[in-house]
């Protein structure tokens, strides 16, 4: 008889050492894998301590099915007394937008969903239920589409996206061992009925060829593809250590220096690249094709003074003469990028600009070095009495825009500022500007509005400090 108690062991044996009151959050959808893990880490965290919280994502893609589930998995955590929040983004809207498919903006959203919750509720990761079986369909996946040493890594059982904390305990358990877990505990779950369908790839991955490769090479195939990734792995953590300090000798403020990379042969410039679009927060390594990294390549080589490459959505890799930078937007430069709050306090991760602001509050003024438009990191002090409760922003620049520059006479329209400053057009409005009230205070390394200086070493400053995103899982 098989031992249903080895999913617990294989959970406990997988997670890192989680200290009494560490705040959880489960991705739980209602189906077997996600409830098993709730039912594991429940039971878990009864004797470590740990506080659970449940997230159930409904993506509005199937109907009164996808509601009864969010209904299911309510009830399911009211009965077992653990929180629990329902997202509902619109992930059409999102997919139409973004120019991705459907699949990858549900996984957008479910992503920003568990990083919101996370953030606001003080979860300290999120549980998510990958099993083996979903490792071996995600390595024969990517194997088909094609893919790099990082995509045959799979996924891991401990990582890092955008400052989240992801852990997929799961990942050496199978699917049919968390299910025979669950009868023995005398737990249901959802079916999902669009699982069974053929249609998406994935499924037939599922469905057709996992099984073949089972039943006429090797029953052992899913134990063995999570051993190759586990394997992968490890090469791929020894590789990253020469790719960081390759990035840093190529990387400056943000901009890639040609001449720097091509002195590297072909495979490490293939993996700066890449380290260098998921860091300006580009996109995660699935999005990013080996057709894209390839035109960057071509690009980088071409000699020509100024040209672009499209890459995932409305993002570009942009060279002007011996620099290579991702921008954001249409060729034309008529892309904005969103209008965000920026914090009170603290740090934030700002994807969609792929940039990361920390904002402290001081006294006097923080000393600066010379700095740039466009290159980070860029840094300034605001008055704090000034700002009050209005709170800062940042938007991109707008036609008409003016600006007083500190110390200067009047008022400047910030067009001529960047004439000035010989900023290209394709970056003008790719570049932050901050405001308060709707009046742009700080243009980012050029320098702050006049009225917004302190006055005495004793005043309250709002210090402000914008430095390249590092978004890679």
């Amino acid at each position: 008889m098989r031992d249903l108690a080895m999913p617990v062991k294989q959970v406990l044996d997988s997670l890192p050492d989680l200290p009494a009151g560490t705040r959880l959050l489960i991705g739980v959808s209602g189906g077997s894998d996600s409830i098993g893990l709730l039912t594991l880490m429940r039971s878990l965290a009864q004797t470590r301590k740990w506080q659970l919280g449940v997230a159930h994502v409904e993506h509005g893609l199937r109907g009164a099915d996808g509601r009864a589930d969010a209904v299911w998995v309510r009830r399911c955590c009211r009965d077992w007394q653990i929180p629990v929040h329902v997202c509902r983004p619109d992930v059409r809207a999102k997919a139409e937008q973004q120019r991705v498919s459907v699949e990858m903006a549900a996984r957008s959203e479910r992503l920003a969903c568990f990083k919101r919750l996370a953030s606001r509720h003080r979860y300290a990761a999120v549980v998510l239920a990958h099993t083996a079986d979903d490792q071996a369909e995600t390595l024969l996946y990517r194997l088909i589409r094609g893919t790099s040493l990082t995509g045959l890594g799979g996924m891991q059982v401990d990582s890092q996206l955008d400052g989240l904390r992801i852990l997929r305990p799961l990942l050496s358990v199978r699917k049919k061992d968390v299910q025979a877990y669950l009868r023995q505990q005398g737990v249901t779950w959802r079916e999902d009925v669009t699982n069974q369908s053929t249609d998406p790839v994935r499924n037939r991955i599922r469905h057709r060829l996992l099984p073949l490769l089972r039943d006429a090479f090797n029953p052992a195939i899913v134990p063995a593809l999570a051993r190759t990734a586990s394997l992968v792995r490890d090469d791929e953590d020894t590789l990253n250590i020469l790719t960081a300090a390759d990035l840093l000798q190529c990387e400056r403020q943000g901009v890639l220096d040609v001449a720097a990379l091509q002195t590297l042969p072909l495979p490490r410039r293939r993996r700066v690249l890449m380290a260098y679009l998921q860091k300006r927060g580009a996109a995660l390594a699935e999005q990013i094709s080996f057709d894209m990294i390839n035109r960057c390549i071509r690009l980088i080589d071409s000699g020509r003074g100024s040209a672009g490459v499209p890459l995932v959505g409305e993002y570009r890799l942009m060279r002007q003469y011996n620099q290579v930078r991702l921008v954001y937007g249409k060729e034309d430069g008529e892309s904005v990028r969103p209008r965000v709050r920026l914090p009170a306090s603290g740090a934030r991760n700002l994807v969609e600009w792929g940039l990361r602001v920390v904002v402290q509050s001081i006294r006097g003024v923080q000393g600066t070095e010379r700095e740039t438009i466009g290159q980070w990191p860029a840094t300034a002090t605001l008055a704090a009495a000034r700002v009050g409760r209005a709170g800062l922003y940042m938007r991109s620049w707008q036609d008409g825009d003016t600006f007083h520059p500190l110390g200067a006479a009047g008022r400047r329209k910030i067009q001529d500022i960047w004439v000035d400053r010989k900023v290209p057009k394709a970056l003008r409005r790719q570049l932050p500007l901050v405001t308060c009230r709707g009046e742009v205070v700080w243009i980012p390394g050029y320098t702050i509005a006049d009225g917004y200086a302190l006055t005495s070493a004793k005043q309250g400053g709002i210090h402000l400090r914008l430095d390249s995103g590092n978004f890679v899982e």
